[in-house]
């Protein structure tokens, strides 16, 4: 983890097109993001890497990127060179699952398929069961849209009604749908959480 940021992870479909409409969103969240001195980190060499980096630029004039890429997937180091200005090269899933997790402040889920709901599902189990540090877990939902609100619904319907899930386990994940909203989110988050260790066998929140 030497040289990777602390940094906002943006997870998302690898099949997204240049037009779609989560892209000018994900833009205005880089920003904020930016903004606010923090970086952000990426997986893959896809249109939400283009997205992330073209924000972050926009909002500070450096890339302030991490892209954090499976070796099958890398096209050349030339294309990923221009995006981020730190690159992480892995030969697994669960290497790259990994590094986007660790040292994470947040990590913001847009509608994707199998591999975004997979890394949503296990971040959300390993704070749950007390293997990752608490962070905010924001799913993107376009206005007027309803993919994660389906999500919440599933997850009310079958698993808490089911007893499989407690209650509190709902706030493991928040909707949002507008950039500001997701910025402001993290923000609030880290006005009143530090961090959490063990201490001499005890549990310490800041």
């Amino acid at each position: 983890l030497e040289g990777l940021p602390s940094g906002v992870s943006f997870i998302g479909g690898s099949r997204l097109k240049p037009t779609d409409p989560e892209l000018p969103v994900v833009e205005a969240i880089a920003r904020g993001v930016a903004k606010r001195e923090w970086a952000s980190r990426c997986g893959g060499d896809s249109e939400l890497l283009n997205a992330v980096s073209r924000g972050v630029f926009a909002a500070t004039g450096r890339k302030n990127v991490s892209a954090i890429i499976r070796r099958d997937e890398v096209p050349s180091m030339e294309a990923i060179e221009g995006k981020a200005d730190v690159i992480e090269i892995v030969d697994s899933f669960p290497a790259h699952k990994l590094l986007m997790y660790e040292n994470s402040k947040a990590m913001i889920a847009l509608p994707g398929g199998v591999g975004t709901m997979d890394e949503v599902w296990e971040l959300a189990c390993l704070m749950q069961t007390g293997k990752a540090p608490p962070m905010p877990l924001l799913l993107m939902e376009l206005p007027g849209e309803d993919y994660w609100h389906n999500y919440d619904a599933f997850v009310r319907e079958q698993l808490l009604a089911r007893g499989l899930i407690s209650p509190e386990d709902l706030s493991l994940y928040k909707i949002f749908d507008s950039p500001r909203e997701g910025v402001d989110w993290v923000k609030s988050y880290y006005s009143t959480y530090h961090s959490i260790r063990h201490v001499r066998g005890r549990l310490v929140i800041r």
